[in-house]
């Protein structure tokens, strides 16, 4: 690689004279050469660096990135180039920080596939609004219990098939069951009434 990575990243002079006086921080570009640990990394240089706080996008080994560095401190703050392209370009905060996005709208796009994950708990809130999910097809797995409380409940469809291997349950008020041809109910045994 070109010698020009590792000389000192060019800043103005009002901001150089401010850098002074704080602890002569200096900026350089080098590469990443090893990862230490979760958050330390080993640069060209020799010297180890943790990951600025807004440094979202997480740094791999051969990343050729800009750090701020002081006497006793060094800081990966952004990534300039990655020149592997198979990696996984993944976003997180260091120390395992929470994060918040807001916005008046806000998209998220995946061209092939979007996964949201969680080990725990999914939140999805549109209390003043809808929640429209649209697909050609659509599977859910659960492994417990299904909840569903709504105030009106609409379903519509050419064919619905209910399965179950214990019990199957309908209670209300009033029921009404309906049909255009036929009605049939078989069973090795029917009670009525």
């Amino acid at each position: 690689m070109s010698a020009l990575f590792y000389q000192p990243f060019s800043l103005p002079k009002e901001s150089k004279a401010v850098i002074e006086q704080n602890n002569e921080i200096t900026f350089t570009n080098h590469f990443i050469s090893e990862q230490i640990s979760e958050e330390c990394w080993l640069l060209s240089n020799g010297r180890s660096a943790n990951r600025s706080f807004s440094c979202l996008l997480e740094p791999q080994v051969g990343d050729q990135i800009i750090a701020a560095s002081s006497v006793n401190e060094v800081h990966i703050i952004a990534i300039i180039a990655r020149s592997e392209t198979g990696l996984v370009n993944s976003l997180s905060l260091p120390q395992q920080q929470s994060c918040q996005w807001q916005a008046e709208q806000l998209t998220l796009v995946g061209r092939e596939k979007v996964s949201v994950l969680s080990s725990k708990e999914i939140v999805i809130n549109a209390s003043l609004g809808q929640l429209v999910m649209s697909a050609q097809d659509i599977l859910q797995t659960v492994q417990n219990n299904f909840v569903l409380w709504c105030k009106q409940f609409f379903q519509k469809a050419d064919q619905v098939d209910i399965q179950t291997t214990q019990l199957t349950k309908s209670h209300s008020h009033n029921q009404i069951i309906t049909a255009d041809n036929d009605i049939r109910i078989d069973a090795e045994r029917i009670n009525l009434g």
